[in-house]
């Protein structure tokens, strides 16, 4: 879930490949750029020839949930293709405030049609 500090990859930019990141891009080389990955001591194999290094071959975005607290994004499942991305947000049509005794206080008029840049 919290991962710490992490790159996400550009289509055409290269990677060492150690252990300290591997485990953070293992999967989304597998899943996402069709290649086998697999080690043996401290070698890393990438469809089956020695690699210390990776190329991305696509750009990715991280995608982040607006229910922070609760909900399910890149900091749960790492970063997907840009090619992935389907629509775009660009007005918060709708905003309440968390924990109010009503309704009409949850509302936050401020945020109403507020454009996201």
């Amino acid at each position: 879930e919290r991962f710490g500090p992490y790159w996400i990859p550009k289509e055409g930019a290269t990677i060492e490949l150690n252990k300290s990141n591997l485990e953070l891009y293992r999967e989304l080389i597998k899943s996402y750029e069709d290649a086998t990955i697999s080690t043996e001591d401290n070698t890393v194999y990438v469809d089956g020839v020695e690699q210390d290094s990776y190329t991305f071959k696509r750009d990715y975005i991280f995608v982040l949930s607006d229910n922070r607290d609760n909900g399910i994004d890149s900091r749960h499942f790492g970063p997907v293709p840009k090619d992935y991305l389907i629509s775009k947000i660009t007005v918060v049509l709708f905003s309440l405030r968390p924990n109010r005794d009503s309704f009409i206080k949850m509302i936050r008029p401020d945020r109403m049609l507020l454009e996201v840049k």
